[in-house]
């Protein structure tokens, strides 16, 4: 073999050595352009779900805007009454603010099992006996609906009093207490 084979060989081994890097980076480069066609057709996939899902929570919100509002508008009222003792306070110092003839009364915390896992945690129940004057024991009832709005009147039971102008009201109220809520 001379320098002329030599110069041939080697220039052969240069040539398939070039056309295999040719090759190599070739088929890296096809390789990345489907990676990149890829990623593109799931980028485009995610924004067009992302779009639907916005799409959605939009019109969600649009839906329920009034619930939310009337909610809201809610809340203070129910965040008022923040625990048992709070409740039991406020019973008891609508009754004391009433200046109503007493016959009886207790308060107390209700626990129903139908209640777990809801919004409420539990209730507050005050049964009452009161006799006096007819327009006080109404005027009394009125004024529990302005003071105490998220209670509601579970029974009450008017009748004749022992002078002529007294009624005798047996009322149950019930307060609700609601759980801590998480801010969204």
């Amino acid at each position: 073999m001379n320098n002329k084979h030599l110069a041939c060989v080697l220039l052969g081994v240069v040539i398939a050595l070039l056309g295999y890097v040719t090759l190599t980076i070739q088929g890296k480069a096809t390789d990345m352009q489907q990676q990149a066609e890829t990623a593109k057709s799931n980028a485009d996939a995610a924004g067009e779900s992302r779009r639907t899902h916005q799409n959605k929570f939009t019109k969600r919100q649009n839906e329920t805007a009034s619930l939310r509002s009337f909610l809201n508008r809610w809340e203070p009222s129910f965040a008022a009454i923040s625990n048992v003792d709070v409740g039991t306070k406020e019973i008891d110092n609508q009754v004391r603010l009433g200046q109503l003839t007493s016959l009886s009364g207790r308060v107390q915390e209700q626990s129903d099992n139908k209640l777990k896992g809801n919004y409420l945690a539990s209730t507050i129940r005050g049964n009452f006996t009161f006799e006096d004057e007819y327009a006080k024991c109404i005027n009394w009832l009125g004024r529990i609906e302005k003071d105490l709005p998220t209670s509601r009147i579970w029974h009450c039971r008017i009748g004749k009093g022992q002078r002529a102008d007294d009624i005798k009201m047996e009322v149950i109220l019930d307060l609700p207490l609601v759980k801590g809520e998480p801010k969204s």
